[in-house]
């Protein structure tokens, strides 16, 4: 009984054991479960601690980038600081200089004011030129210009009907600078049958427009390329005594003006001036037309002196005239001249009555253009301006009157049907010859000694088609 005893209680110990044990094994999971999440919580820390540790260098580095463009601002600041302290220097000394110059030209203004009394008392009194002797001038220049290209002309034109101008050279500078004279009505119409002839006296008219006409003065005074530019010094002082409160009205203005270059046209050294100016456009403008006015034969020096003679000359007279007159003569050309964007110009649209009417399909025939009222009288089709109208303002009070046509402008036209677009005939034409040699590139030549020249290219022999009469050779002006 006592051995089966102890059995029992051994077995009762191992059976607690086994619980101990089961026990401990649970405590044990569990321990490795709470290791577990340790483990897992160190992890997901050691990832935070990398996240934090890039954005803490990434805005390291954004913090030295922005203390880079910081110290950049910061110099280009102290440029900028820079710059306003050298142009609030410049600035004080063009005050200073515009004040030197105000105060030279208040002294200018009396001098000259002075200098006017003087002249009143030394000079005879002016003899102005008058309209109608503006009118008879300008005739003269136009008709001698006329005469001299219709007779210098008959050489070039008889080759261009005879298809012969491929062997009449013409440079190609000269040739841009004619086609550079020529308006773009004119460049429009310059297959134009019969426009040779005026499309030439129209290039001289813009060539003496340019050089005498529209400057404020026809040519340039003593000193204007040291001492500044008189003329723009006369023009800004007549400006400025016109706002001058007092009693400098606009007769008054004209008047100190017109005295104030008589006086410098009377000094030392301008009749020499003005000969060596003449001389200086007399050679531009025969380097511009002798490819067409200059025979094989013919001696340079004569046509240059023709052009001095015919040309030039009465055109400096004319100038000087008109410029040192108290009534404000001006040329101008039409409006329409230099204006493509107004398409076809007919007399239905457009009052060219005011005009002087050279219709280029009767040989040169002066027509008068239809008015308004005229409704059933053949109308016209303008094509180019031949050469500018000549006009008038009187100074009066505060300004000037209302300008007044002293000679009308001379325009191309062609004459015909009644309302309509006439249409113009096409032909070989000079300034077509002109065009092309002005884009014609120069090719490289060699010459016996091994140098490369630049000769112009020879002219292509050229299809003109059939021969066409030139009516306009004998047209009146």
């Amino acid at each position: 009984m006592a051995h089966q005893g102890d059995g029992t209680r051994g077995y009762g110990d191992k059976y607690d054991l086994l619980k101990e044990l089961e026990a401990l094994q649970k405590e044990r999971d569990k321990l490795q479960m709470q290791l577990a999440d340790r483990e897992k919580e160190y992890f997901d820390m050691d990832d935070i601690l990398d996240e934090r540790q890039r954005e803490l260098e990434f805005q390291e580095k954004k913090t030295a980038r922005v203390e880079r463009q910081l110290q950049a601002c910061q110099a280009e600041l102290q440029q900028h600081q820079g710059d306003a302290s050298r142009i609030q220097t410049e600035l004080a000394e063009a005050k200073k200089k515009a004040t030197e110059k105000q105060r030279a030209e208040q002294k200018a203004l009396k001098q000259l004011d002075d200098a006017r009394n003087h002249i009143f008392r030394l000079q005879p009194r002016r003899t102005d030129i008058t309209e109608s002797e503006a009118q008879e001038l300008f005739s003269d220049l136009f008709n001698s210009i006329h005469r001299w290209v219709t007779n210098r002309l008959e050489t070039v034109l008889d080759e261009l009907d005879e298809n012969r101008l491929r062997s009449r050279p013409y440079a190609r500078e000269p040739a841009k600078r004619f086609v550079d004279l020529v308006s773009r009505r004119g460049m429009q119409h310059m297959n134009a049958s019969n426009n040779d002839e005026w499309i030439v006296i129209s290039v001289i008219f813009q060539f003496l427009y340019r050089e005498f006409f529209h400057p404020s003065f026809y040519i340039p005074l003593r000193g204007e390329d040291k001492q500044g530019n008189i003329i723009a010094t006369i023009d800004r002082i007549e400006s400025s005594m016109s706002h001058v409160p007092r009693d400098t009205d606009a007769p008054h203005c004209r008047d100190w003006r017109v005295e104030a270059l008589t006086a410098l046209t009377h000094e030392k050294g301008f009749t020499e001036r003005r000969e060596a100016y003449d001389r200086s456009k007399t050679e531009e403008l025969l380097g511009i037309i002798s490819p067409l006015v200059v025979k094989p034969s013919k001696d340079i020096q004569e046509i240059r002196t023709s052009i001095g003679r015919n040309i030039i000359r009465p055109a400096l007279d004319l100038a000087h005239r008109l410029q040192l007159a108290t009534t404000h003569f001006y040329f101008a050309w039409t409006s329409f001249n230099d204006d493509l964007r107004s398409g076809a110009v007919t007399s239905t649209d457009v009052n060219l009555s005011p005009y002087t009417c050279v219709d280029l399909l009767q040989g040169g025939k002066v027509v008068k253009a239809p008015t308004s009222s005229q409704s059933q009288v053949p109308g016209v089709t303008y094509l180019f301006d031949i050469s500018p109208g000549l006009y008038s303002r009187i100074p009066e009070g505060e300004g000037f009157s209302n300008s007044s046509a002293v000679y009308a402008s001379r325009i191309a036209v062609v004459a015909g049907r009644i309302g309509a677009v006439i249409p113009v005939p096409q032909g070989p034409t000079l300034l077509r010859w002109i065009e092309g040699e002005s884009r014609r590139e120069p090719i490289p030549v060699k010459n016996t000694g091994g140098e490369v020249q630049q000769q112009q290219q020879q002219q292509p022999k050229r299809k003109f088609g059939e021969k066409f009469k030139n009516t306009l050779r004998h047209g009146t002006s």
